[in-house]
């Protein structure tokens, strides 16, 4: 999945979550402590959140944000296997 795709269903997923609980985008914007609009840029994907705005903003819903790790691939049992290149010291 790409960084796109995750992104407009994380968008998609907290405007619907802003929508069920009867927030307008002003509201949550004043609960976030925001500038006027900017969750409408984030919702339109005009404007990126940061890490702690997008986390202010889902804590502003009720909701956390989870990593759910995938099942690893053969590729990924091969990448964490393969040798790795020594490091370099310094003369002292």
């Amino acid at each position: 999945m790409s960084f796109v795709t995750v992104a407009k269903h994380l968008r998609n997923s907290l405007r619907q979550r802003r929508q069920d609980l009867g927030f307008s985008q002003s509201e949550l914007d004043d609960i976030i402590g925001n500038g006027t609009g900017l969750v409408a840029k984030w919702e339109k994907g005009f404007r990126n959140p940061s890490s702690f705005s997008l986390y202010s903003w889902a804590k502003a819903l009720n909701c956390d944000i989870v990593l759910v790790p995938r099942p690893e691939t053969e590729a990924d049992v091969d990448r964490r296997n393969r040798p790795r290149p020594s490091r370099r010291t310094r003369n002292r």
